[in-house]
This record gives structure tokens, C-alpha cells and sequence, in this order.
């Protein structure tokens, strides 16, 4: 078995990004800006741009996963007005919020013309807060289920050691979280999950919200924190943009 780096494994996510550039824009790509979280390290950023040097492309700059939905935000908006905006971000792994102040200026070279520009008022974040933690607490609920459903099953066994069944309940477990995005209850069937028994329960959503009560704790820390940093209240914002698939859960 061959052993690889984390820099090269993100290469090889980097080249394939290259191609499907290559096989829709018609030309290769050599240079690149990447994003990385609000909590990248010194160590992470250098590592990324080893693993982009991997993959044969040059960095130009490395800028916050938030600050670079800001930008696009504010690409094709002029506030000539100060507009305080508050960016949420919540992924797979963790939750960010930034607070981004938007204000425009008098370009004299350019016969006064408005300029927009933008500064980050105040950030945070926290860690093991995404739509994954989400899974996995859906993933021990239905787990804890069965095995009260079929306390025979797993006496001499623990289910959680068994690969085939655990890889079944997580498959589930992200399908209920999607459905119980937009339903209030999913009716939940998984044939032979273990021991040719077949598992059915119902979740609804109040099941999801209890079971991730610790997940959904964690979830407005970042936006203490970066309202916290730019020394504002919630009265001052004047506008909130949600990002990242995790945000589609309801709560």
C-alpha cells in the first residue's frame, strides 16, 4: 500500500479541478487564488500551497473563505453609504461568521467615479459545528434505535465496530437530515442492516434538533465573536448573507 501526504492527496483534488477548468474553459490553468477557513493556520495555508505547487499551478494569494464571498458580494453593488453585512458561513466541518463593512469613494483619476470597497469588521468561528456533526448525531440516534429494536443482534457485538452496518446508518442519517430540512417527520427504512434484519423507525424534526442540541449550541458563537471584534451591536447590521449547504437545516 502506498502511504500519502495530506498535500498530496489535496493535489490531486487541485488537478482535478485543473481538468474539469481545462475541459469546459478550452485552456490550462497555471495560476490560482484558493480559499481557505477563517481559522487556517500559518502551517495549513503553507501546506495548501505546497500541495498547489504539487499540482503544477502557481498561488497568487490565499484569501478567507468569507472574505472572498464578500468580494463577490459587493462586485456589482455600490454603497455609498456605509452597509454593515453580516456573512454566515456553515459547511461541513465548522461555522464562520464575518462582519464586512461596505463603503464607496471619489475616484479622482476616473472623473470622480463611485469606487466600491470593503473591510472585515470582525470574524469568528467553531470548530465541529457543520453539517457533518450533524450527520453523526442523526447517525448514533439511529444506531441507538435499532439497537433497542433488536437488543439480540448486537449482545456480542458492539454495532459500532461494524463497518457495513455504521457505513448503511450514516447513509441514512445524511438523507434524513436533507428530508427533515423541508418536512416536519421521514419515515426511516434500512433493509438487512445487520443480521438480515430489517431497521424502520420515523424521525421528525424535533428528533433532529435534540439530538444536535450540542452542535446547534456551538452555532451563534461565531457571530458573538465577530460582532464581539468590530465592536457593534445587532442593531448595526443592516443585512445578513447565508452561505454553505449546512444552512439549509432549520432551526
Amino acid at each position: 500500500d502506498k502511504e500519502l501526504t495530506i498535500e498530496e492527496l489535496v493535489a490531486m483534488i487541485l488537478g482535478y479541478a485543473k481538468d474539469i477548468t481545462r475541459a469546459y474553459g478550452g485552456q490550462s490553468i497555471k495560476d490560482c487564488v484558493i480559499t481557505v477557513p477563517s481559522h487556517a493556520t500559518q502551517q495549513t495555508r503553507e501546506a495548501v500551497i505546497r500541495a498547489a505547487e504539487l499540482a503544477e499551478l502557481r498561488v497568487l494569494s490565499l484569501i478567507d473563505e468569507n472574505t472572498a464571498a464578500a468580494l463577490q458580494f459587493g462586485l456589482d453593488r455600490i454603497f455609498n453609504e456605509k452597509r454593515l453585512v453580516l456573512f454566515y458561513n456553515l459547511g461541513s466541518e465548522y461555522a464562520q461568521a464575518s462582519l464586512v463593512e461596505y463603503s464607496a469613494f471619489q475616484d479622482k483619476s476616473a472623473k470622480n467615479k463611485s469606487v466600491g470597497q470593503l473591510e472585515i469588521r470582525g470574524k469568528g468561528w467553531a470548530l465541529e459545528a457543520g453539517g457533518y456533526h450533524l450527520d453523526l448525531a442523526l447517525t448514533e440516534l439511529l444506531a441507538t434505535a435499532f439497537e433497542k429494536q433488536f437488543p439480540e443482534t448486537v449482545k456480542n457485538q458492539k454495532l459500532r465496530t461494524l463497518p457495513r452496518p455504521m457505513a448503511k446508518i450514516r447513509a441514512a442519517a445524511k438523507k434524513v437530515k436533507e428530508v427533515l430540512s423541508a418536512n416536519a417527520e421521514i419515515p426511516v427504512h434500512i433493509p438487512s442492516l445487520h443480521e438480515d434484519r430489517d431497521f424502520s423507525t420515523t424521525l421528525t424534526r424535533a428528533d433532529l434538533e435534540k439530538a444536535s442540541n450540542d452542535v446547534f449550541a456551538k452555532l451563534t458563537g461565531p457571530i458573538d465573536a465577530a460582532i464581539s471584534m468590530a465592536n457593534v451591536s445587532y442593531d448595526d447590521i443592516d443585512a445578513i448573507e447565508i452561505i454553505g449547504g449546512g444552512v439549509r437545516v432549520p432551526k
